[in-house]
């Protein structure tokens, strides 16, 4: 194994001290080694010392104007440092280097799509897709550019063949989470969120979705619910016999609003439990409207309209009550909590796989 193997090996277990440290001494007595320099070049990325990693990368350059890699990690460490035009133009130069190679189109796209140029960016990507079909990062590549464009349902069928070639893709996961979170079919967002989901439901692009949808889904409920309160005051003095088809008629419409979780496959309910415990006021907001619901159940069974004050009354006030209690509590605690979760969250990305090699990510590093 050569030296820059090592280097490389042991970036890839994400001991970076470590391949710094062999990276130097290696170069200690080969100091103008290109694929040394280009090794320590993704070894600095990784650790987002940008620049000290565009010096080693361009020295690679220098030193072998003609070994791509080095001309790949030049243009990403252009981009990380925001020099989107030298950028763009280090990605053409990699890319002139190896024109049949779909990686290196992919990340010309991904550069040309930070830098603004989105029409070339889609022609770079839909490159990447000829030349490997069978890339889930060449169909990643094209649904980003989709959804930067605006064309929200080309781009989620672009996230889904990325996960049917490669399950394990986080950022095309999130991709569709994103997605999802923006369509206006709730019931089958949620089935395809939570298909997708159950992959790592941790993941908080997909948690944000969820959320999303079972807000939407618990907006609808309420309007249909409150405007049955207002019935049941409104009503009061309805014959006995209409009292219950209109309990009937509110808890049919309730029904249908939910209707889409029909489609949520089997062993869905812990990504949709995860969304859940993840709002404190979504929470709340359900127990509000399963209060609601059995209240109708119990006129519909009684004939007794009087509970619509319940409804009506008693069980809006109670959830204010809960949740002006929880917002109380969020400005006690939150900042704290915050400041945590962020210290995590800033840890966890210096660690994410990939890092120093392409754009994209996958569960499996």
């Amino acid at each position: 194994m050569s030296a820059a193997e090592r280097v490389e090996q042991l970036r890839l277990l994400h001991r970076w001290a470590e391949a710094e440290r062999a990276a130097r001494t290696a170069l200690a007595a080969e100091p103008d080694d290109p694929r040394l320099l280009a090794a320590l070049a993704a070894v600095l990325r990784d650790t987002r010392r940008y620049r000290k990693g565009l010096a080693a990368a361009e020295a690679a350059c220098a030193a072998d104007p003609g070994y791509a890699y080095a001309h790949q990690l030049r243009a990403l460490l252009l981009d990380d440092l925001y020099r989107c035009r030298q950028a763009e133009a280090a990605a053409e130069v990699y890319v002139s280097l190896v024109p049949e190679d779909a990686h290196a189109w992919g990340v010309l796209s991904y550069i040309q799509l930070r830098s603004g140029h989105r029409a070339y960016a889609l022609r770079s990507a839909q490159r990447a897709v000829e030349l490997d079909p069978e890339s889930s990062e060449a169909r990643l590549d094209v649904a980003r550019v989709r959804a930067a464009m605006g064309d929200e349902e080309a781009a989620a069928e672009g996230y889904r063949e990325a996960l049917s070639l490669d399950p394990h893709r986080v950022d095309a996961l999130r991709g569709l989470a994103g997605h999802a979170a923006r369509s206006s079919r709730p019931g089958r967002a949620l089935a395809e969120l939570a298909t997708f989901g159950m992959l790592n439901p941790s993941i908080p692009e997909v948690t944000a979705g969820v959320v999303a949808h079972l807000r939407t889904v618990a907006i609808r409920l309420a309007v249909v619910l409150v405007a049955g309160g207002f019935v049941a005051v409104l009503a009061f003095s309805t014959p006995f016999t209409i009292r219950r088809p209109v309990a009937a008629l509110l808890l049919v419409v309730a029904a249908g609003l939910v209707w889409g979780g029909r489609r949520l496959p089997r062993g869905s309910w812990p990504v949709l439990l995860a969304g859940l415990r993840s709002s404190v006021p979504l929470c709340l907001a359900y127990a509000h409207l399963v209060a609601e619901v059995l209240v109708y159940v119990a006129i519909l069974v009684t004939g007794d309209f009087d509970l619509g004050y319940v409804t009506f009354f008693w069980l809006p006030f109670s959830a204010v009550a809960c949740i002006v209690g929880w917002m109380i509590g969020a400005a006690l605690f939150g900042p704290g909590i915050r400041r945590r979760r962020a210290r995590v969250s800033a840890a966890a990305d210096i660690r994410s796989p990939g890092a120093g090699s392409s754009p994209g990510q996958t569960l499996e590093g």
